[in-house]
């Protein structure tokens, strides 16, 4: 079954990283992102794909708001 969730996320969404130890599977990450309905939540078994994550988020925030975030300025 293959799901897609799409969830719309400002500066107060809360975001959280987790690691558990699961009995008989070892060590676990959790990556929540949002709260309640709007919930969506990563589980990657794979430090390369965490790599990727990291390296994908950054050169989209880069490209979204500039190499410098500046603060709004009203």
């Amino acid at each position: 079954m293959k799901t897609s969730t799409y969830i719309t996320v400002d500066e107060n969404t809360p975001v959280e990283g987790t690691i558990l130890y699961v009995e008989g599977q070892g060590r676990k990450m959790f990556l929540p992102i949002g709260d309640g309905s709007g919930r969506c939540t990563f589980q990657p078994d794979d430090p390369a794909f965490l790599d990727r994550l990291a390296n994908e988020c950054e050169r989209a925030v880069r490209e979204f708001v500039g190499d410098v975030p500046q603060e709004n300025v009203a």
